[in-house]
């Protein structure tokens, strides 16, 4: 995004965080930078889109490497300002799943969980610009008797990847990335658009813009699908008898069967009429290996 396409500008005298809309056009408007401090100038053109730009070119030319996220920066301030200490927020699906090799073959099961539904919450007691685990959070507040967390994403600044691997106990964390707002901002059909009503809704209500990195219940989840994983693998799969219709719905799309017939082609395989159950001969106890192993239909 250009360096000039400043939505909210950092008023001095006042300490807060403005919309473009809520200053008077031009360079008198006490705001600058937020990264660089550089003056503002505010335009509020009938064509373009209404933001603040660099008064001094000269600074912004010295500048310029800090100034490169000063759009994000501005939203992300602005964000902060916004919460205050309490946040009514949408939060969408979080869902994963389990993978594990079958007990023959070179295929695999996929068990897929839900950890929480889509739903809405409150978040109580928020501090802002707060560390946990070494990483700087935009927001620490509280779910009932749960920390939650939320981490402002955008180009330049992203979640570090061990966020992501490491599992927190009684902990909720929540990734919202910045890159969509500026669609919302600019290019509107009207110029005086009020850019931190759409922020404050984007942040609250934008499902796609936000990542499960962690949830409170993702262990007891991940029990629940392992529990679910042992008992699939002692109904199935003991002595290679396998239910095809049941097991086609875990299989990874990608090593799903061609053929229902086949489990393993080295071996011949039969598949009872009755009961629909496929085995092959070669982990059948029975002495005719032609006889179903679990209802002994021929």
């Amino acid at each position: 995004m250009s360096f000039n396409l400043i939505p909210f500008g950092y008023h001095v005298s006042s300490g807060d965080f403005l919309d473009v809309s809520d200053v008077a056009n031009g360079k008198n408007n006490g705001c600058v930078c937020p990264s660089c401090d550089t003056p503002l100038i505010a335009r509020q053109g009938e064509e373009n889109d209404w933001h603040f730009a660099h008064a001094s070119r000269k600074v912004y030319e010295q500048t310029s490497q800090e100034c490169e996220y000063s759009f994000f920066v501005s939203v992300r301030m602005m964000v902060r300002q916004l919460i205050g200490n309490n946040l009514l927020i949408n939060l969408p699906q979080y869902k994963s799943q389990l993978v594990a090799p079958l007990s023959f073959g070179d295929k695999k099961i996929k068990i897929p969980f839900e950890v929480t539904r889509k739903n809405q919450i409150t978040i109580t007691d928020i501090n802002v610009e707060k560390q946990f685990d070494e990483v700087v959070f935009d927001f620490i507040g509280n779910v009932g008797s749960f920390k939650f967390m939320i981490f402002l994403s955008h180009e330049g600044r992203e979640l570090p990847y061990r966020m992501a691997e490491k599992a927190h106990s009684n902990v909720g964390i929540i990734e919202i990335s910045l890159m969509g707002i500026g669609k919302l901002f600019f290019h509107q059909e009207k110029q005086q658009t009020i850019y931190k009503t759409i922020l404050l809704e984007y942040i609250q209500n934008d499902l796609d813009s936000k990542k499960w990195i962690d949830h409170p219940r993702y262990d007891k989840a991940k029990a629940e699908a392992e529990l679910k994983l042992n008992e699939f693998k002692q109904q199935f799969l003991i002595n290679g008898v396998v239910h095809d219709e049941d097991i086609h719905q875990f299989l990874t799309p990608q090593e799903k069967p061609k053929h229902t017939h086949f489990i393993n082609e080295k071996y011949p395989s039969f598949k009872c009429k009755q009961c629909k159950t496929i085995w092959r001969n070669s982990q059948s106890n029975l002495k005719d290996k032609q006889i179903c192993p679990v209802c002994a239909h021929r």
